[in-house]
Parts: structure tokens; C-alpha cells; sequence
């Protein structure tokens, strides 16, 4: 299976969520930036890099890739809308990336080898 190199979220879907700003205003080379840093992480939070468009998650991977980008994109706006409009935005963005997270979870703190002694005793245990 082919790990997915192209960008989670999608450039003119982040550009519509920011209110769909000319390109004289906003560069689709500014979004991409934006998409890029949220890419990062939404990899780093869900701890997994390779997801596929044949993930079950993967549509919800781009929405939530796609509020992301738009929330840092907005903070840059000078109106107090914006920046309010970019904080909800965070914060759908975090709830839907918490509930894709739980199956992703890092077990091996749990793991448990063969004991190396008796507990009880202190004594090698033979293997």
C-alpha cells in the first residue's frame, strides 16, 4: 500500500472556511504553507504518518486537516472575528481529532516481559 504524499487538506477548502479571500490577499502559496504545518500535526497528535485515502478515518483526517490550516490562517486577520471565528474553528478541529485518536494510542507502556526472578522467593527463575 502507497502511503499518501499529497497534503491532507485541500487548498481552496481551506481558502472557503477563511472566507474565501482573493488571491491578492491570500496566496494559495500562504495556504499551502498553513496546510503543510497542519499536516504536521495532525500526524504528530493521531501518532501515525501513513494514513491512506483507503483509511476509514482519512475523510475525517482532511476535515480536520482542512479546520486546522483555516484556524492558523486566520489568527493572521486582523479583525477580532476572525480571531474568534479561528478559535471555534480550533476547537471543533481538537474535539474530532480526540475522537480519532483513541484507537491510536501508544501501548507498549504496558507490555510485560517473563519474570527474571520469583516474587516471592528472589531467586532466578529457570527458563
Amino acid at each position: 500500500m502507497a502511503y499518501n504524499t499529497m497534503p491532507f487538506a485541500i487548498t481552496a477548502s481551506v481558502r472557503k472556511l477563511v472566507g474565501n479571500p482573493p488571491t491578492t490577499e491570500v496566496a494559495d502559496a500562504d495556504i499551502d504553507d498553513y496546510i503543510d504545518g497542519a499536516d504536521a500535526f495532525v500526524k504528530s497528535r493521531t501518532m501515525k504518518s501513513d494514513w491512506v485515502s483507503g483509511d476509514t478515518e482519512y475523510e475525517a483526517i482532511e476535515t480536520i486537516a482542512n479546520l486546522i490550516a483555516a484556524s492558523n490562517l486566520l489568527q493572521t486577520f486582523p479583525s477580532a472575528d476572525s480571531r474568534a471565528r479561528a478559535k471555534d474553528i480550533w476547537s471543533q478541529a481538537l474535539a474530532m481529532l480526540d475522537g480519532l485518536k483513541a484507537p491510536y494510542k501508544t501501548v507498549g507502556l504496558g507490555y510485560r516481559t517473563s519474570p527474571l526472578s520469583d516474587s516471592e522467593s528472589g531467586d532466578l527463575v529457570e527458563p
